[in-house]
């Protein structure tokens, strides 16, 4: 009698381990006859991702440049003339239906290294032609691609603990922070984001945030404790104090000084034993280890690795208003404007098979205003030039060129007349007079 099942679930599992081997067979054989190979994420994906939830110092940095980024709207215009898209177009309004939370979500992964990207267009009913979008957690995102050269992706596939799907190329946009120059097969096909080059340094800044934290929490340094008190080990074995009383008055004496650290009132409070004790350091402090020092290092170090300068996260350390203004203009010059251009073209090819060709992605820098004081000073500086070529102004102010022949002509500014065409008196310039006023033929003051 099978009464607890073992029978049935022997067979179950002889079938499960069936369709596994019957899988296998066919992925080798799928593999094989495409010539393609599945790029697993690295172990270290987690480990990256998690860094921005467990250390403060990544939070703060990656958090920053999302948010900073999402709050510049992205804008549908026509490649071919460089106007804006009517806002009844399907990508303006695709555009447009990104919220902020969205942008904000999208420039996080992005950031943090790889950013995969759900497309979902409706084909029937009242909004076809419309595109919704979802975000893959990378960790768990595989891709499928060629083995030769050029690579080219054949399809991804999610698999959590819960759920496991393929998709196809065109269903996904695929964002990477960086390329991975890494010989390693199963890396170098992967996005590369600040955090993996920051391993090493996180590894520090845990060990010394857990050192902190510990030494806090116990009050000091690691040491032994010891009793002092005269006789307790004397006569041991002859009938005076065992050796089993030794530890039960250590035990004592260490559960009564755990209860005193553990409540907080009595921090900073003088500790009272019974008889006297003897401490030996195991350990270095806190300042002797230099940990401060070293954790403001690691933190620069964060910084320069998503090209931002630190004085921006640390109030103690902040320059003059001005200088402060330059630090968070050139944060987004260098920091985040390459990685929202990166997002556009990605956005734009990405969408061709919804959207169809000759549409473009660029960002509305009119609501940044650590921009705008550039923008201004190149605009005056172009308007005091007597002549210009229209398309090289517009790439200095930050927009595209247009396609008008008559743009790429030098222009010369109107206005500009012969002083005898308007009926002026002007006194003829003598130009015999030295630099002190007299001429080379008056010789009066010799």
């Amino acid at each position: 009698m099978d009464i607890f099942g073992i029978k049935a679930l022997r067979q179950q599992n002889q079938q499960l381990i069936n369709s596994v081997k019957a899988l296998q067979q066919n992925n080798i054989v799928t593999a094989v006859s495409n010539f393609r190979t599945m790029i697993f994420p690295n172990w270290m994906a987690v480990k990256e991702i998690d860094a921005f939830i467990i250390f403060d110092d990544v939070y703060s940095v990656v958090s920053r440049l999302a948010t900073s980024a999402a709050q510049i709207p992205l804008v549908a215009y026509n490649e071919s003339n460089k106007e804006d898209l009517l806002p009844t177009d399907p990508m303006a309004i695709f555009l447009n239906t990104l919220s902020f939370e969205q942008r904000e979500e999208m420039y996080l992964w992005v950031f943090l290294g790889e950013c995969f990207i759900y497309k979902d267009a409706l084909k029937l009913g009242p909004n076809k032609g419309k595109l919704k979008t979802a975000f893959l957690h990378p960790a768990y995102m595989s891709i499928e691609q060629e083995v030769n050269f050029p690579y080219r992706i054949t399809g991804y596939r999610y698999q959590d603990t819960s759920t496991t799907f393929t998709l196809l190329p065109e269903e996904v946009i695929y964002i990477k922070y960086g390329k991975n120059p890494s010989t390693n097969y199963n890396e170098r096909n992967r996005g590369l984001g600040p955090i993996k080059a920051l391993a090493q340094r996180l590894t520090r800044l845990q060990a010394n945030m857990s050192a902190s934290v510990s030494q806090m929490q116990n009050g000091g340094v690691p040491s032994i404790v010891y009793d002092k008190t005269p006789g307790i080990d004397q006569d041991r074995g002859s009938g005076g104090a065992s050796l089993n009383n030794e530890v039960t008055v250590m035990g004592q004496h260490k559960d009564n000084f755990s209860r005193f650290l553990r409540n907080p009132e009595n921090k900073g409070a003088p500790y009272f034993a019974a008889g006297e004790m003897g401490v030996i350091p195991l350990g270095l402090s806190l300042v002797e280890l230099d940990a401060l020092t070293q954790s403001g290092v690691d933190f620069d170090k964060i910084c320069n690795a998503y090209s931002v300068s630190s004085l921006l996260f640390n109030s103690q350390n902040r320059g003059t208003f001005n200088n402060t203004g330059e630090m968070r203009k050139d944060m987004y010059t260098n920091a985040i404007l390459p990685n929202v251009r990166k997002v556009c073209d990605c956005l734009k090819f990405g969408t061709i098979d919804v959207f169809g060709q000759g549409k473009g992605v660029k960002p509305d820098l009119s609501g940044i205003p650590e921009l705008q004081d550039d923008i201004k000073k190149k605009a005056d500086g172009w308007a005091a030039m007597p002549a210009i070529v229209i398309n090289e102004m517009r790439v200095s102010l930050g927009q595209d060129a247009s396609t008008d022949p008559m743009a790429d002509k030098l222009v010369i500014k109107t206005g500009y007349q012969l002083s005898e065409d308007l009926d002026m008196e002007v006194d003829p310039i003598d130009n015999t007079a030295n630099d002190y006023g007299k001429t080379d033929t008056d010789n009066s003051g010799e």
